[in-house]
């Protein structure tokens, strides 16, 4: 149901409806390396706790073996723990799809979920938290919990629809399940980033359309 008072609000067009418009996420080397850089102090974090773990009982064994086995080590899991980030990463690139029609813009991932923002209840264009960055903190030795990184860029936001996987984590369902309803409308508070849609800047496809269909939130 739409914030606003008055008729039903026209329904979301079908797949390959004519009015509808595909956009996808940039597959260039820019988001990626942006990606492994919100990372780097975690994986700087590892190549030492790796480096540390194995020069110990390398430098056991033999004497003066210690530190390089450990850089060795520390190397090889630093690259094996980007490499699955950045499968992960393309996965989400390339399973996402943004919709854009009259009626508003429809976002489908990779994972399932789905999020519907009508342009009537758009509210605002902002800073938007990729929720597939979300991850819980890591665990370090000693207890200590590291924090991950969380990406983020502008987007749209205001109430709309939200569809979570069921094979999504508890933790994230927990945790889209703690935001912000309209106590009016029991829409839920979402966002869609430009990002998802195309390469940033002002030829951003996305942010043309907000340009055509709510010109007012960009004044």
């Amino acid at each position: 149901m739409s914030s606003f008072a008055g008729p039903p609000p026209p329904p979301w067009p079908r797949p390959g409806h004519p009015e509808t418009t595909v956009m996808r996420p940039p597959t260039s080397a820019g988001p990626y390396l942006k990606f492994i850089g919100l990372w780097t102090p975690v994986l700087g974090m590892l190549f030492v706790v790796l480096l540390l773990l194995a020069s110990i009982p390398f430098e056991t064994m033999q004497e003066g073996t210690g530190t390089p086995a450990g850089i060795a080590v520390g190397s090889v899991g630093v690259l094996i723990a980007a490499g699955s980030l950045l499968y992960k990463k393309h996965r989400a690139q390339t399973g996402t799809q943004v919709i854009v029609s009259p009626v508003g813009v429809e976002l489908r991932d990779a994972m399932g979920f789905e999020v519907r923002l009508r342009w009537a209840d758009v509210t605002a264009v902002g800073t938007v938290h990729d929720q597939q960055s979300k991850r819980q903190p890591l665990n370090t030795r000693g207890g200590v919990q590291v924090q991950t990184p969380v990406a983020s860029s502008d987007g749209l936001i205001g109430w709309g629809e939200r569809v979570v996987p069921r094979r999504a984590p508890l933790w994230l369902r927990e945790h889209m399940a703690s935001q912000p309803t309209n106590p009016q409308t029991g829409q839920h508070s979402v966002a869609i980033s430009f990002s998802a849609a195309g390469e940033p800047g002002f030829g951003n496809p996305l942010l043309q359309q907000t340009h055509r269909y709510r010109p007012d939130l960009l004044r």
